[in-house]
């Protein structure tokens, strides 16, 4: 039987979906080939994990916070709303439980530390994205809204038919509530749950429009020319945070179609015009020829190579989790926190107008996600520690050159260069160029 009956378009011809002047040629009987005489390295059976998250039951209204399950698993907390991507509990990425990719590191959250989950993603129909066993334990304990592209809610079902499930073709979106939105595009890659089903659901992305700033989830695909990406940063504008897979990219010839490599993920993170970004689909299941750590190692290689800032396109651990920092803007008809601003408040504090707890307040406002513990300094001197400590601990992106001329300019003024901070903050400079500590313009 059919997953879907819907009417004919561009990329269905009435039983299968397909990408228009994209077509996959890779076959069953290639795959079969390839399983037959591959010589990967074996993975590791099991990895401790370093990190075992246990995520609170929500988060501030302008916080985001996400937390690496493993594989393509997410939990992506924003305000008082909590969603999970392909969520995958289960040991194999199979549809037996005996044979099949074994996870090679336990989830990053156990399952019952989940806090009430209120919204599940699912890309399409892979085994190592849609886990029916998962999605049903989390749906019973729950009741969260389930998104998934056309003819996937006839797999859930099919497993458990009390599961609700709603559906969506590429372009279409939804209002979750008054903050977020979600919306499904295209991606190159294919489905299938057996040999006879292929192509017979979608597969897509999600883009999450939010108050607090759009994040993509590309589930799982290839780079092709990368005009989907392009078309995503023409459609959103920006995004501030893209998960990106980077695993499962050999041999090359085989796996190029549906799966990104390191090298190809970083283009689209550059296609995407994201302010930030979390490599995944590495490093879980067996499911290639590349190594377990192979498409992280390499991806690292890869940023170094190209002067990307890894506190941008940033790799967590399975288990570790991130507050991403906010997307600074400088338009100062958009922002509070312009140049222009900067300026006032440090010269109000130089002026005694304003305390200096008032000003270590609005600092660490600004800088939260950095994860900095709120300090009240007594002098010009421990407010300008608190900003070098915010530069040489983590979010290096949240400071621009309007910030750190913004604060020279202040610090040029009487009593001028003699004072100890402005020589601190031109150490600084002298010892990192603006590139190599990935300043933006």
């Amino acid at each position: 039987m059919a997953y879907y009956n819907g009417k004919k378009s561009d990329h269905f011809d009435g039983e299968k979906f397909f990408i228009k002047g994209k077509p996959l040629t890779t076959t069953f009987f290639d795959f079969l080939k390839w399983r037959m005489n591959s010589a990967a390295k074996p993975w590791p059976k099991s990895v401790q994990n370093q990190f075992d998250d246990v995520p609170p039951g929500q988060v501030h209204q302008n916080e985001l916070r996400v937390s690496f399950v493993g594989h393509a698993t997410f939990l992506i907390q924003i305000g008082g709303f909590n969603i999970l991507t392909d969520p995958v509990w289960s040991d194999r990425a199979s549809p037996l439980s005996w044979i099949g990719p074994k996870r090679v590191h336990a989830p990053g959250i156990r399952f019952e530390n989940l806090p009430k989950i209120n919204l599940i993603l699912v890309s399409h129909n892979h085994y190592d994205h849609l886990d029916l066993k998962t999605i049903s334990r989390i749906y019973n304990r729950d009741r969260p809204k389930i998104i998934a592209p056309l003819g996937n809610d006839r797999i859930i079902q099919n497993f458990d038919r009390n599961i609700k499930v709603s559906t969506y073709d590429w372009g279409e979106g939804v209002t979750i509530n008054d903050a977020m939105q979600i919306y499904l595009e295209p991606v190159q890659h294919w489905s299938a749950r057996g040999i006879f089903d292929r192509n017979q659901a979608l597969w897509g992305a999600f883009v999450m429009k939010t108050h607090i700033g759009n994040i993509v989830f590309l589930g799982d695909c290839g780079y092709g020319d990368g005009s989907f990406f392009k078309q995503m940063k023409e459609k959103y504008a920006s995004f501030r945070l893209a998960l990106i897979p980077i695993g499962a990219f050999k041999p090359e010839a085989l796996m190029q179609y549906a799966h990104m490599g390191p090298k190809e993920a970083i283009n689209a993170f550059k296609d995407l015009g994201a302010f930030y970004g979390v490599p995944m689909h590495h490093s879980t299941f067996p499911l290639a020829d590349d190594w377990y750590s192979e498409a992280l190692d390499l991806f690292h290689e890869e940023c170094f190579k190209r002067n990307l800032n890894t506190a941008s396109f940033k790799s967590l651990k399975i288990g570790e989790h991130w507050y991403v920092p906010h997307k600074m803007s400088y338009d100062e008809n958009q922002e509070v926190i312009s140049k222009e601003n900067m300026k006032i408040i440090l010269l109000k504090l130089q002026g005694d107008q304003l305390s200096l707890h008032q000003v270590s307040t609005w600092l660490n406002a600004i800088y939260h996600s950095c994860q900095i513990k709120v300090v009240h300094p007594q002098s010009d001197g421990d407010l300008i520690d608190l900003l070098l400590t915010t530069l040489e601990n983590q979010d290096i992106m949240s400071m621009t050159k309007l910030h750190i001329e913004a604060f020279l300019e202040y610090m040029a003024t009487p009593p001028g260069s003699s004072h100890e901070g402005y020589q601190k903050w031109k150490d600084y400079l002298e010892r990192k160029s603006y590139e190599e500590i990935g300043f933006q313009d």
